[in-house]
């Protein structure tokens, strides 16, 4: 028996002068006591053949009356679940070698594989090298497919900037919508083209100093920086609108852009209203088309119904938890106010700054459709005047490289009855691309 002197504090006051040490007697007495416990809820408490303690005890009855063996298996789990270790071994003993033909234990145990539980993928990304993957025909980027204009369709200048921040939130291990992100000195260089339902790579590159490029196929797409700021300051002010401004609605700003020759479709038409210098934009989710439509607004600004490309802009600071915040508070609502003042355009929590200068891509003048036929056409063969022409020209242009086709018809008495063929002569060298006539025409 364990010789250890108890304290008054240890015992109740009706049993004290019972217990001078510890004892079996003196276990039990605590245990059914509540006033004299001194266990607590991670001890472990195995008893046999003993009923009773507080529900709070972990008390493990290994053998009671009427217990059997499978109690007894059961109550071992329960020990092991409680963090308790033993040799259960002792339990089977085998003496080594088994005989042979000794059943295995192994295929009476199996998976159940009754439900499926999704795991997280995480994926640390060292390096500041990576290439993207886009396929239209996906439907996560389908979306890119409505960015068409002048019969193209264009990847977005602000598609690329999604990209670049999209990896250096990975880089950074930091989730997109708590950043405050910022971009500078954006140019960009080359506008890609986009096959329908293919796809195509962009190789993404940012140095330690946020210096960042895309290229595609060793080309250089898009330069420029990106950083993260401790805060945006972006001055907002929400003026009040003026009642007696036109109101442009979204029928109304999509057909002055067709005009233009813009041909935006789905999520990239997502100027709902325009009030002066004032628009409203929906927000769906997608910083792509949110950004775009805001360089729609820029554009329209521009009173001339030509195209603008944005070959670069300054700056760009966007703070995505505070615009997410203020999607939580429009609630139904999820039109965004967005305004222009000084070549500026802001939202609450958006702003482009310094946009750099505009090309202007010339529209693209609708032909008639030309049939061609490819066929052998003999040295010495009968062809009616039309014909003849256009066999010549086309051995003259295949065999003599010129743009411009200087054509002199002379007339004389001996041809005065005839017409003119210059104009037929015309005719042919309109379809031929990159061909300038000039007539003249003497008697």
């Amino acid at each position: 028996m364990l010789q250890k002197e108890l304290t008054k504090h240890s015992l109740s006051e009706t049993n004290i002068d019972d217990f001078q040490y510890v004892s079996d007697k003196y276990i039990v007495n605590n245990l059914l006591n509540s006033s004299a416990n001194e266990w607590s809820n991670k001890d472990v408490i195995i008893g046999v053949d003993f009923e009773g303690g507080e529900k709070s005890l972990q008390i493990v009855h290994m053998i009671c009356r009427d217990t059997t063996l499978n109690d007894i298996l059961i109550n071992f789990g329960e020990l092991y679940e409680l963090g308790m270790d033993f040799d259960l071994g002792k339990l089977y003993p085998i003496q080594w070698p088994v005989k042979r033909g000794t059943a295995m234990i192994s295929p009476l145990i199996k998976w159940k594989h009754d439900h499926d539980f999704p795991t997280p993928k995480y994926q640390v990304v060292e390096s500041n090298e990576t290439e993207k993957h886009i396929n239209t025909s996906n439907n996560h980027f389908s979306f890119y497919k409505g960015h068409v204009f002048n019969g193209r369709t264009i990847f977005p200048a602000t598609g690329y900037l999604f990209l670049i921040w999209e990896f250096y939130a990975s880089i950074k291990d930091r989730l997109m919508q708590n950043m405050k992100i910022c971009f500078e000195d954006v140019r960009f260089h080359i506008a890609s083209t986009l096959a329908k339902d293919s796809t195509f790579s962009f190789y993404l590159t940012i140095q330690k100093t946020g210096y960042f490029e895309i290229s595609q196929r060793n080309t250089t797409l898009v330069t420029g920086r990106i950083y993260e700021v401790e805060t945006c300051d972006i001055a907002y002010e929400d003026r009040v609108i003026d009642p007696n401004l036109p109101v442009l609605t979204k029928n109304d700003i999509y057909t002055e852009m067709t005009l233009r020759g813009y041909d935006y479709k789905d999520q990239f038409r997502g100027l709902q209203k325009m009030i002066g210098n004032k628009a409203f934009i929906e927000w769906t989710g997608n910083w792509v088309t949110f950004l775009d439509n805001i360089l729609q607004f820029m554009a329209l600004q521009q009173d001339a119904r030509n195209i603008y490309i944005p070959i670069g802009l300054g700056k760009l600071i966007i703070d995505a938890k505070g615009h997410m915040d203020q999607i939580k508070d429009l609630g139904k609502k999820n039109t965004i106010p967005v305004e222009i003042n000084y070549n500026i355009a802001r939202s609450k929590n958006v702003e482009f700054t310094c946009m750099y200068d505009m090309i202007t891509v010339k529209k693209k003048t609708q032909n008639d459709p030309i049939l061609e036929t490819y066929k052998f056409v003999p040295n010495q063969s009968s062809l009616s005047q039309d014909e003849s022409m256009r066999v010549n020209m086309q051995i003259i242009l295949e065999n003599i490289s010129m743009v411009n086709v200087n054509v002199l018809e002379i007339l004389d008495d001996k041809t005065s009855n005839l017409q003119p063929v210059a104009i037929h002569l015309k005719e042919i060298l309109n379809n031929i691309i990159k061909i300038n006539l000039q007539k003249n025409k003497t008697r």
